[in-house]
């Protein structure tokens, strides 16, 4: 068959041979250049992309500098009312809405569509309520003379700022990733797009090749010429073959004088897209490390070097821990354990590393493998200098705390003086007075509460939560607080069903541990109707104590379940119950200071329940005093 075929060809004129090499020629042309382009167009849109990423991220940064200086203006203002300090609080109110306004226009001008939220709200929809919330704190203070009422309107505006802070740092982070990620996509895909062309080009150098051993038999010298250029071409210097002459050796050069401009056009904007992303690395904000399979420096962008305070000559090459140098020693270690496992390793908490100037300061950032070649991986580190908001997440923290205490004796001093009056010491109430006290008494408790939570969280936040680490033996501990919450159901006609028994100890707080198991019934009686069942059980398993509380009530809707350990955060069908969204926060720090878990299983409008979980404590007696250092320096 393929003698036959040859035969056929070999009778064939050379114009017929000379058509069909070149459809074959052009097909490969075709191919290379349907490749370069669809590459071209990815990497472009892209790179579009990050543009539109990079230029959010500048609006954001705007956003919460304006924030700041808002909020700071008004403190000023509450403190001192000069002209001087509202002409400056009214020029930064202006300023928050001139950034937001503008924030809202770079949105619009996004290429793409836009489906970040912040509190899963439309970014233009949020903006707009804190914005009118800002200003109507503005109008208050402006118009305002009380010096309470100005102290109250600037916690409220401390809060609010510290909520839109926050949401605009998880915007911030959330388009740092998906930047981050288009960045390598980009580099994937000119990756990509080299390993293709030179795969087709190889092909087509092979096609011509073969073309020319055919040709060969049938036309022999003149093609000879052509063959010593395809031997002596490649992409980076260029050729002509000879197409002088008109008959088929000459329309055949033409084409293979096209293929060598093709190759070229297309190494040509390969190199333009790689000047392109350089321009990017170079310009974005946060510090961008790479490091190839032996964690070896391969890129160090500009923000890298006022990182670290390493140039980028002298980082490149080295190892990562010689540039990224961690407070904590076995930081990088984790982090690369955590990769290995995961891929990414996103801590939430502030990092401490230290410049090359033995200067300190706290980043916050993202590592993330890639693959740099088949089966071999390297990783991408994205670092921001966040030592300024570090401080003022310690300074909202430390004006929590303040606002508490102050707060805390008037609050103790006015629930007394209503206990007092219900008790009718001072001389009986008829039945709209002692519903009026009762009210009253029961607001000044709620209220109490919080304070007290305010009080823990900002102990948490600032590592000042004391605790008192002691053996517990859980049997006779959970009766006594089984028998203190059985009031607090029975007004509900509830019954609490308690079943377990455990042969070890744990290793905790007892006053702690029993507000998180108080926080837990009462959350489970609270959310639970009337004459419904909630069931304690306590157990061993797999070296832990687990204690659970099951409730018969309205359950936590599934796609907010995520949500719940934040701090002030209610579930949306959370209203039939008050409550201040602290609580559950509490327990989960309570419980990591004890090497604890807590966790949940829900269904919305079937129940809820919460597991405790904590270590049991294997050592003797003489090792309490060393357990107690461990679980207050957590």
């Amino acid at each position: 068959m393929i003698v036959y075929i040859w035969k056929k060809f070999r009778d064939l004129s050379i114009n017929n041979k000379t058509l069909i090499f070149s459809f074959a020629s052009f097909f490969l042309i075709a191919i290379a250049t349907y490749v370069d382009m669809a590459n071209y167009l990815k990497m472009a849109d892209k790179s579009s992309r990050i543009v539109d990423e990079v230029n959010v991220l500048s609006v954001v940064n705007q956003a919460e500098a304006a924030i700041i200086n808002n909020s700071q203006a008004n403190y000023d203002y509450v403190k001192d009312q000069t002209e001087e300090n509202k002409t400056n609080y009214t020029y930064r109110n202006q300023e928050v809405n001139r950034v937001f306004d503008n924030f809202k226009n770079t949105i619009s001008s996004y290429n793409g569509e836009f489906d970040y939220k912040i509190n899963d709200l439309p970014i233009p929809i949020y903006l707009d309520s804190k914005s009118d919330l800002i200003n109507s704190y503005y109008q208050r203070s402006i118009f305002t003379v009380s010096p309470e009422e100005l102290a109250r309107i600037n916690t409220s505006l401390f809060e609010s700022s510290g909520e839109l802070l926050d949401g605009l740092q998880k915007l911030n982070i959330k388009i740092s990733e998906s930047k981050n990620y288009l960045l390598l996509e980009i580099e994937n895909l000119k990756n990509t797009a080299i390993r293709r062309q030179v795969y087709l080009y190889l092909c087509v150098l092979a096609g011509m090749m073969f073309i020319r051993y055919l040709i060969h038999f049938t036309i022999n010298k003149p093609l000879v010429n052509l063959e010593r250029i395809i031997d002596l071409s490649n992409f980076k210097k260029r050729f002509k073959a000879n197409d002088t002459t008109k008959d088929e050796i000459g329309k055949l050069g033409k084409s293979f004088n096209k293929l060598m401009k093709d190759l070229n056009r297309s190494y040509e904007n390969l190199g333009k897209e790689t000047d392109r992303l350089s321009a990017i690395l170079n310009n974005i904000g946060d510090g961008v490390l790479v490091a190839d399979e032996k964690f070896n420096v391969i890129v160090f962008n500009p923000a890298a070097e006022k990182i670290t305070g390493f140039r980028a000559e002298e980082a490149l090459g080295k190892n990562i821990s010689e540039v990224l140098v961690f407070k904590d020693k076995g930081h990088l270690r984790t982090i690369s354990n955590t990769l290995q496992r995961q891929g990414v390793c996103k801590p939430e908490d502030y990092c401490e590393i230290v410049q090359k100037s033995g200067r300190d300061i706290f980043v916050k950032g993202a590592a993330t493998l890639f693959d740099l070649e088949e089966n071999v991986k390297g990783a991408v580190f994205v670092l921001r200098d966040s030592t300024k908001e570090k401080e003022v997440n310690e300074m909202k923290s430390e004006f929590v705390s303040i606002t508490s205490h102050q707060l805390n004796t008037p609050l103790t001093s006015v629930g007394w003086a209503l206990e007092t009056i219900i008790s009718n010491k001072f001389g009986d109430l008829n039945s709209k007075q002692a519903n009026l006290a009762k009210t009253a008494y029961k607001s000044n408790q709620q209220m109490r509460e919080l304070v007290n939570d305010l009080l823990d969280v900002s102990r948490i936040e600032t590592g000042k939560l004391k605790l008192k680490p002691e053996p517990i033996e859980l049997n006779n501990y959970m009766s006594y607080i089984i028998e203190t919450m059985e009031p607090i159901a029975k007004k509900k006609k509830q019954e609490l069903v308690f079943e377990g028994q455990v042969n070890n100890l744990v290793l905790a707080d007892t006053t702690y541990l029993r507000q998180a198991i108080n926080n837990l019934i009462s959350n489970a009686s609270k959310y639970s109707p009337e004459e419904k069942q909630i069931e304690i059980k306590m157990y061993e398993k797999d070296g832990d104590i687990i204690i659970s509380v099951k409730d018969e009530g309205i359950g936590i809707p599934h796609d907010e379940q995520k949500n719940l350990f934040q701090k002030f955060y209610r579930a949306t069908n959370s209203s039939i119950a008050e409550g201040n969204g602290l609580g559950l926060y509490i327990i989960e720090e309570i419980m990591q200071h004890f090497r604890g878990k807590v966790w949940f299983e829900s269904v919305e409008g079937a129940g809820s329940t919460f597991y405790l979980s904590l270590p049991i404590y294997k050592y003797g007696i003489g090792h309490i005093k060393e357990e107690k250092q461990k679980a207050n320096t957590c």
